[in-house]
């Protein structure tokens, strides 16, 4: 039997906090990803949480990734304040954009072929569930 999902692991996980992940069956799993990229303060973490929720109830742009958007600018200025001109540092910002996305799904391809799975043309995971 296959099961389609976006996921290379055998599992459904259903909720998760800090770095504990919960499957749907009750289990624990660390969840090492909570490192990688914008997770590296872990799931749910409440304090950003709270940050978001107000950001998302204001009606602000979600979506803003061509586009200078009020919460942009902030967070540059604030970025280049505390951690550029602290350090001295002459960079210049660069947001990525969908570039990203299509070589993330050629490296999750690669994986999933090495692993005896398929992607589909919807960039799913055939696995065996």
């Amino acid at each position: 039997m296959f099961a389609r999902t976006h996921v290379l692991f055998p599992a459904i996980f259903s909720r998760a906090r800090g770095s504990i992940m919960l499957t749907e069956d009750g289990r624990k799993i660390i969840d090492f990803l909570s490192g990688a990229g914008t997770l590296n303060y872990g799931d749910n973490n409440h304090q950003i949480r709270a940050v978001i929720t107000e950001h998302f109830a204001s009606d602000a742009v979600i979506h803003g990734l061509y586009m200078a958007t009020p919460a942009k600018l902030e967070f540059m200025k604030t970025f280049s304040s505390a951690i550029l001109q602290e350090r001295n540092l002459q960079y210049r910002f660069q947001f990525t954009g969908p570039q990203v996305l299509r070589l993330l799904r050629q490296g999750l391809s690669s994986h999933a072929k090495s692993q005896g799975a398929r992607m589909s043309s919807h960039s799913r995971m055939d696995i065996m569930a």
